[in-house]
């Protein structure tokens, strides 16, 4: 099992502005810092993306009221790991 981190950081914007904002797959690599070397595509079961280790499968949660974007990040040898995210007021 891997290691469980935690990361915080503040903006001073409306957490439902900012979620509407940010929430696509699409917008992931412009903020994420994960799949910032990539472009997402979509594929298969999910978005695919080009990883260290080859291409990895991304599933994102669905548009929410609750300002939830969790991702589960899918490797070549299909190892999973999950990305929790969420706007907290």
């Amino acid at each position: 099992m891997l290691a469980a981190r935690t990361y915080s950081i503040s903006i001073d914007r409306n957490w439902q502005a900012l979620y509407e904002a940010i929430w696509r797959p699409e917008i992931f690599p412009k903020w994420a810092s994960g799949l910032t070397e990539s472009d997402l595509r979509r594929g298969g079961t999910g978005w695919i993306a080009d990883g260290p280790e080859g291409p990895v499968t991304i599933r994102f949660t669905p548009h929410n009221d609750y300002g939830v974007m969790d991702h589960v990040v899918e490797t070549e040898d299909g190892r999973e790991v999950q990305v929790v995210s969420q706007e907290v007021v």
